[in-house]
């Protein structure tokens, strides 16, 4: 497309503005603006990523810019695991006595933020890095840690609260 052309009133990016916003990730914000208008934005390939013996579930949650991957599995309902994602390697990462394990953000040093359960119905949150979790905890309140940038800011959920919650 040539940059200038205007379909239903809002001008069409140029197949370079696509690229940069998507490759070099430069603004979310640009990226949200010009995706829906970029048709040759998402022409790569498509690979399928299945958790081995999950054969209930497998939900990819993050990427980092070193393509490690993090996301949940489940061989059945209810059943719930965490993994890490990396060149073809699988790594599970369950909270040490928790029934499900949900990790749902990771940065470029490999710090993992997620959720977890020790009872159904309490959901709490940690950070995990080099094998080790910490807890990530709002007192009083159930809270679903979703990301972590590279400066190692935390965001995500409170129960009961509106917005998000930051720690740093």
């Amino acid at each position: 497309n040539a940059s200038g052309e205007v379909r239903g009133g809002e001008a069409i990016p140029s197949l370079a503005q696509c690229r940069e916003a998507a490759l070099l990730r430069k603004s979310e914000r640009k990226l949200r603006r010009f995706a829906p208008r970029c048709p040759d934005l998402w022409s790569g390939s498509f690979t399928t990523i299945d958790y081995p013996g999950a054969s209930y579930l497998t939900d990819l949650s993050a990427i980092n810019n070193f393509d490690q991957i993090v996301g949940r599995y489940m061989p059945s309902p209810g059943d719930e695991h965490g993994f890490e994602y990396h060149k073809g390697t699988f790594t599970t990462i369950d909270y040490p006595g928790a029934t499900d394990t949900a990790p749902r953000g990771i940065n470029d040093s490999n710090h993992i933020v997620g959720r977890y359960r020790l009872i159904p119905g309490t959901a709490l949150g940690f950070h995990y890095y080099d094998g080790v979790f910490s807890p990530v905890d709002y007192p009083g309140r159930d809270e679903n840690p979703r990301d972590i940038n590279n400066a190692g800011h935390i965001v995500g959920e409170v129960e009961g609260l509106s917005g998000f919650f930051l720690r740093w």
